[in-house]
């Protein structure tokens, strides 16, 4: 919908006798009997006649500014509330972004040497792996190798 301030091209502002004024010049410019045939002008004379009816009418014209100031307002707050989503989202990716930067140049994760030095535990990192007791029993002894001694002792045999 088109601000029926904007079709008579007057300010809000704008007295009854402004109003009547502009709706004449509009009149004449797009009046059907002007330009016999022209849709368009016929559109734009409705549009001008229906504008003016409204506010030359002084109980209306309180309704329509009414209307356009709770329209105003919503407009205002929808712009507040979209400013606020984006700085909170700007925030929260600044802190996160310096936060991995701050991170990473304190070494990132701790590595196996530096969980090895926490307080309170032994001096040293004992890692093993968990093998069933019964992994090794049926297997023959070249399977039961590392395959970097498979290949020697593959080696060996052939020479």
């Amino acid at each position: 919908m088109q601000d029926l301030y904007t079709v008579l091209h007057v300010a809000p502002e704008a007295s009854g006798a402004e109003i009547k004024a502009a709706f004449r010049n509009m009149a004449k410019t797009c009046h059907p009997d002007m330009k016999p045939g022209d849709r368009k002008a016929e559109a734009a004379f409705q549009e001008v006649k229906r504008a003016y009816e409204l506010l030359s009418n002084p109980e209306a014209r309180k309704v329509y500014d009414e209307f356009l100031a709770r329209r105003r307002a919503a407009k205002r707050r929808r712009l507040r509330r979209a400013a606020a989503t984006m700085s909170a989202s700007f925030v929260l990716t600044a802190v996160t972004v310096l936060g991995a930067m701050i991170w990473l140049q304190n070494g990132g994760a701790l590595s196996a040497r530096e969980l090895a030095e926490v307080p309170g535990q032994s001096g040293s990192l004992d890692v093993t792996r968990a093998v069933p007791p019964t992994a090794g029993k049926n297997l023959p002894a070249a399977r039961s190798k590392a395959p970097g001694q498979r290949a020697e002792a593959d080696h060996r045999k052939a020479e």
